[in-house]
């Protein structure tokens, strides 16, 4: 109940702060490296909505109070799901299983322009969960031949992720990262490659 009330007080704190701390917030602010490349552009459509990614051993529905008051509040706000922490176990890769199901709300969020209601949940079974555990990269046992990110093989985490078809004209909405939701979110942003997939988020998102 703290950190829920903690991190709407952020939240609520971020998005009525002044232009310039705001700014700190957007993209460009956060990857630039003296370009303006990775900054929004003025006709870029957002959409007043947001993902919330939880951190490690936590799970949507521990956030589930934060989200229905940021959508009280104005923001519609909707948990990724289910993030098992058994394939991550022993250190080995936080990206591949977690990425897929960012990148699954995400655009789905998008594809309902902002209606948390339309966003499905996903195909994720225990057996699916198993499977993970014993293909997931790195680690102390370094699974896949390496504890290197960049030297990961490229493994199609389980489970089903549909994802909807975007119209060119497709709007951005914001991120949420908690704990370790937050560095996750980044690498979801990333062109760079994570465990043999850019995920190239940027294109999806205008504000983490």
């Amino acid at each position: 109940m703290f950190l829920s009330r903690f991190l709407l007080v952020w939240v609520v704190a971020a998005l009525s702060a002044p232009s310039f701390y705001c700014q700190a917030l957007q993209l460009g602010g956060i990857f630039s490296s003296g370009s303006n490349k990775n900054q929004p552009r003025n006709d870029e459509r957002k959409i007043q909505a947001a993902v919330l990614v939880p951190g490690f051993l936590t799970g949507a529905s521990e956030f589930q109070s934060l989200c229905d008051n940021l959508t009280e509040r104005g923001l519609p706000t909707v948990a990724v799901q289910c993030l098992l922490a058994l394939a991550a176990l022993f250190g080995r890769s936080f990206g591949e299983t977690h990425l897929e199901r960012i990148d699954f709300t995400v655009q789905h969020l998008i594809a309902a322009d902002g209606d948390i209601t339309k966003v499905p949940s996903f195909q994720y079974s225990l057996k699916d969960a198993w499977e993970d555990f014993w293909t997931n990269p790195g680690g102390v046992a370094q699974v896949g031949g390496s504890q290197r990110v960049d030297e990961y093989p490229l493994v199609t985490p389980r489970g089903t992720f549909d994802l909807p078809e975007l119209p060119p004209n497709a709007g951005k909405i914001a991120l949420i990262g908690h704990s370790a939701g937050g560095w996750i979110s980044r690498a979801y942003l990333s062109s760079r490659s994570y465990g043999g997939k850019a995920y190239q988020g940027s294109k999806y998102i205008h504000s983490l």
